[in-house]
């Protein structure tokens, strides 16, 4: 009975043996500490963070902006760490990144951005807070009808700024006021006759007196000279301007042309006053539309202060300008 009992003793330690061994034939470890990752065949406890790269690698623009972070291993492996890294920017008044990634952009201008973890700092995201140029509007908001997103803004004197007044009428369509030489002379845009060029100009200037505009404010007026012969009009100053506008998604809008008489008057309609009575706009003469007039020779132009919409203007008639964008 004992020789029989020393037997079991020693077929129960081999069998555990055999177990051992095939543990370890199949990639275990006697140490959890020291695991191997089956799908990757990597051991996790000599992977070593050596990069964290952030998207994007730049940021342009006056609204939040999710940024990303991802850190690079050793083994080759990859990990998406935007919560857990540390977010930095160099100027916090330009612009904060929370601890999820998120950024709000706070004033017009350029700070730095980083995000470090484990004693790692990914390279250095340049983020410029821009300028929406839209009257009235926050930098963080978007632009729209909402408070501080510049839509419909009341302000009377800052459409004479390096702005552009923009007012909806009841389709969410939306309109830009005729932008002043400050704003024209900001972004380069010189005064010359629409016939004689093919960029964005302006035919000539106006200055309100404070009856139907800023008193002292200076804006831009064009011709519908150039481009495709009229009555297409494709090209002429004025299209140029509202071309303008849509390459540059200005108000977050990239289809800006130029308004019919009937859009226009529908805009006056819809505020039931005076342009510059609704929302500061300048409105001391008429604007061009791109309904050809009854004589086939102009374009039919719209009063935006009294309502009043006349048969037609000359395409050499240098008055203001709106643009349209539909939603």
């Amino acid at each position: 009975m004992r020789g029989v009992g020393v037997l079991a003793i020693l077929l129960l330690i081999a069998g555990c043996k055999e177990n051992i061994d095939f543990y370890f034939d199949k990639g275990g470890s006697a140490d959890p500490s020291t695991s191997t990752d089956q799908s990757t065949g990597a051991d996790q406890s000599s992977a070593s963070l050596y990069q964290i790269i952030v998207s994007p690698s730049s940021v342009s623009s006056y609204l939040p902006q999710q940024l990303t972070a991802t850190a690079k291993y050793s083994d080759g492996s990859e990990r998406e760490v935007t919560d857990s890294v540390t977010w930095q920017s160099s100027l916090t008044s330009i612009v904060d990144v929370n601890t999820s990634g998120l950024s709000s952009p706070l004033t017009v201008g350029t700070s730095q951005v980083t995000a470090s973890l484990e004693g790692v700092t990914s390279d250095v995201v340049r983020y410029d807070v821009t300028d929406s140029f839209v009257c009235g509007h926050v930098v963080g908001v978007s632009v729209g009808t909402g408070a501080n997103g510049g839509v419909n803004d009341v302000d009377t004197s800052n459409a004479a700024g390096s702005c552009i007044k923009v007012a909806s009428d009841n389709l969410d369509n939306w309109f830009t006021a005729s932008p002043s030489t400050s704003f024209m002379a900001q972004e380069g845009f010189v005064q010359n006759v629409g016939s004689l060029n093919s960029e964005v100009t302006f035919a000539s200037t106006r200055t309100e007196g404070g009856t139907f505009g800023p008193p002292g404010g200076e804006f831009a007026t064009f011709d519908q000279l150039g481009g495709v012969a009229h009555p297409d009009g494709t090209g002429n100053q004025f299209d140029r301007w509202c071309q303008n506008l849509a390459s540059r998604s200005f108000a977050g809008r990239d289809n800006w042309r130029r308004p019919t008489r009937d859009e226009l008057s529908g805009l006056r309609t819809h505020k039931g006053q005076s342009l510059w009575t609704a929302n500061g706009w300048p409105v001391g003469i008429c604007t061009h539309s791109s309904t050809i007039s009854s004589g086939g020779t102009g374009y039919a132009e719209v009063c935006l202060n009294s309502g009043y919409a006349a048969g037609g203007a000359a395409i050499s008639k240098a008055i203001y300008a709106s643009c349209i964008a539909q939603p």
